[in-house]
């Protein structure tokens, strides 16, 4: 990747942060892309804090022990670590010990932690004062009333958004307002205002959730979902050509992928730093041409009233239902039926 490409994003004054899959060899081949990467978020140990995402890596002992290296790794090209301790609900009998792990994972150089859960996020701005917290896309922060509880409350820097406003510039811009720093999640795929989310998150909200299967069940039934209406989609996901339209506005891109392969984590990474591309890597893959974002911006999300996104989606994605098929299958092994 050329020194032009990679620099287009610093210029416009953000960087990204990018999941660590417990991959050791990612850290090393992010390296060319370093200049346009201000962290790699890693997720608490399992016997901590659930995270949002059902638990891929190593025995949480084991994981324990490997985070310094995971640190030092990350520090040696530049990169600083960002904690995921992001369940919407930490049980307050366990307040104590998530934030005891937060301050040892805080001595061995993790410099930031996103949490979902604004009573723990007090309870650790209490014990560990010099901390820099995150609030998390979990807690659904799509008001700047709410963002300013968690600035006013737990003393946050930074506030990832509820996906739903993601492309309402003016709401993100009013969060900014109270000096923070605004991070987006451009890529997450989930549906839309899901209506499943809460259950979702209650599915691996526990430390002690490791059986996965009723976490796969809600995945599979958000998943159904998706291609019936996949314009809808154009609420939430944003295309790297959008990016440069959060100038001013917005620090971080938060690239989703925790569970997902090295192979497109690097992808994402690389079509972030590029900027060009008018495509997601979801539902198949889908286009989305410039002129919906300026649509959305003022849209009341009344689609009965109006079309508008269902016949760009139609006209800009020609194949798409033989795709959006092949993709719920890959999924779920569920047809979609269209």
């Amino acid at each position: 990747m050329s020194e032009q490409s990679s620099s287009r994003l610093v210029d416009l004054g953000m960087r990204l942060a990018v999941p660590y899959n417990h991959d050791p060899r990612l850290i090393q081949m992010l390296q060319p892309m370093a200049a346009s990467i201000a962290e790699i978020f890693i997720p608490a140990p399992l016997d901590v804090s659930g995270t949002f995402r059902a638990w891929n890596g190593p025995d949480p002992v084991e994981y324990r022990k490997m985070v310094p290296g995971i640190v030092c790794a990350a520090s040696r090209i530049g990169l600083s670590v960002n904690m995921a301790v992001n369940s919407p609900f930490v049980p307050p009998s366990e307040h104590r010990m998530v934030a005891d792990y937060i301050a040892n994972a805080a001595s061995e150089g993790v410099r930031s932690f996103t949490i979902g859960d604004l009573h723990l996020a007090e309870h650790v701005r209490a014990v560990c004062p010099e901390v820099e917290l995150v609030a998390s896309a979990t807690a659904d922060i799509a008001h700047v009333t709410r963002a300013r509880h968690w600035v006013r409350m737990a003393g946050v820097s930074r506030i990832v958004p509820s996906r739903v406003v993601n492309k309402d510039p003016d709401v993100l811009r009013a969060m900014a307002r109270l000096g923070v720093q605004i991070e987006i999640i451009p890529n997450e795929q989930c549906l839309p205002a899901c209506p499943y989310m809460f259950q979702h998150a209650m599915t691996i909200g526990f430390r002690d959730s490791v059986d996965d299967t009723d976490f796969r069940r809600y995945c599979a039934m958000c998943a159904a979902m998706k291609p019936a209406a996949p314009w809808e989609h154009y609420q939430t996901e944003i295309v790297p050509a959008s990016i440069p339209r959060y100038r001013g506005i917005v620090s971080l891109v938060k690239l989703a992928g925790r569970d997902s392969t090295t192979s497109f984590i690097l992808g994402e990474v690389g079509r972030f730093i590029a900027l060009e591309s008018d495509w997601t890597g979801f539902l198949g893959g889908y286009r989305e041409p410039p002129d919906v974002f300026e649509k959305l911006q003022s849209c009341d999300r009344v689609c009965e009233d109006c079309g508008y996104c269902q016949s760009a989606f139609i006209e800009a994605n020609p194949g798409w239902q033989d795709r959006g098929s092949e993709w719920l299958r890959r999924v779920t092994g569920v047809e979609s039926g269209r």
